[in-house]
């Protein structure tokens, strides 16, 4: 497969900066001003929760549209490091909690009745979203969080280098073990799946032909494949032929674009970096099959926004939340 075209991917950055779906790198929090004093024509205020995301331009584009919403001040706090989710649930606690909040799908959450159903405002729009994501958010018939982000993850590469080794795009997994090998120098490591190997761990059970649970909840992939897969990963382990020690871990794509491995597991985030430095020696593909008769695998990896069921504006906030992830 080759790298996507440099205008779907400016048309799709441009949506994302748009829409404010992350921020510029480490960014401090609003400190004690929780921006509950009173702002836009209704005199009230809300206040929401992001992590501080490392992809430029949107830092300004998320203020810019919390600025331009007329019914109520918006305040921004991001929440930098890794302590977001402590962070956001120790706030969730007290008085200060935000009306909204970016997380991923979470039954305690619901149960816990800390996150409101959506349904009045994504009802009309449901057919709009992956059905995968709308069915992950649902608990009870019941829709909770709208989806503001689908981050696909794939394996990239340098083109030249496998040109140099003779090999083509590995189509199983088998393959990839292999091109690790051949590609592996004095100078450069063949394959990069993260520091600790974990970042692919849904995509090598899927593409095994398994999955997580099955239909009862049960535990699902414990299957031979599964096991031979992982077997698989051990030699690559132990082969010498995996970057393990990069400075930053798969999400950051440097590994790739400094030339420490030729095949790098990654994210379409990274994809404006990745192409301003390779140009057209950057290369895709999924995560290969790891069975026979399997298909190959993608993991969509992404972010939702949920509305403080026990905030003190829960109306106002599901239409702040519906006039920036729906009407804009």
């Amino acid at each position: 497969m080759s790298a996507l075209s440099s205008s779907n991917w400016d048309r799709r950055s441009v949506l994302r900066a748009a829409a404010g779906l992350a921020a510029l790198g480490p960014l401090a929090a609003c400190g004690g001003n929780t921006g509950r004093e009173g702002g836009g024509s209704s005199g009230k205020s809300l206040v929401q929760y992001f992590h501080a995301y490392g992809e430029a331009g949107t830092q300004e584009a998320i203020k810019r549209y919390a600025k331009a919403y007329d019914e109520a001040r918006v305040t921004t706090q991001w929440i930098t490091g890794t302590n977001f989710e402590s962070k956001l649930f120790s706030s969730l606690l007290t008085d200060n909690a935000p009306d909204v909040f970016e997380f991923h799908p979470q039954l305690q959450l619901i149960k816990s009745g800390q996150v409101a159903p959506l349904d009045d405002i994504l009802g009309p729009v449901k057919d709009d979203f992956n059905p995968a994501d709308i069915k992950s958010h649902t608990v009870d018939g019941k829709v909770y969080g709208v989806r503001m982000i689908d981050d696909p993850q794939f394996f990239f590469y340098r083109k030249s280098l496998l040109e140099k080794a003779g090999i083509g795009v590995p189509q199983t997994l088998d393959e990839l073990a292999e091109a690790a090998d051949k590609l592996t120098t004095d100078k450069v490591k063949g394959l990069f799946l993260g520091n600790n190997m974990t970042s692919t761990n849904y995509a090598l059970v899927w593409a095994a032909g398994a999955d997580q649970l099955n239909d009862r909840n049960e535990i699902a992939y414990h299957t031979d494949d599964v096991a031979a897969a992982l077997k698989t990963y051990r030699r690559m382990f132990t082969s010498g032929h995996l970057l393990l020690d990069a400075p930053a871990d798969y999400w950051d794509p440097s590994a790739l674009v400094q030339g420490l491995t030729a095949i790098q597991w990654c994210g379409m985030w990274a994809m404006p970096v990745m192409q301003k430095s390779l140009g057209d020696d950057l290369g895709i593909f999924p995560f290969p099959s790891a069975a026979s008769g399997a298909e190959p695998a993608v993991y969509n990896g992404g972010w939702s926004m949920f509305v403080n069921a026990k905030g003190r504006h829960v109306d106002l906030a599901k239409e702040y939340v519906k006039w920036l992830w729906i009407d804009q």
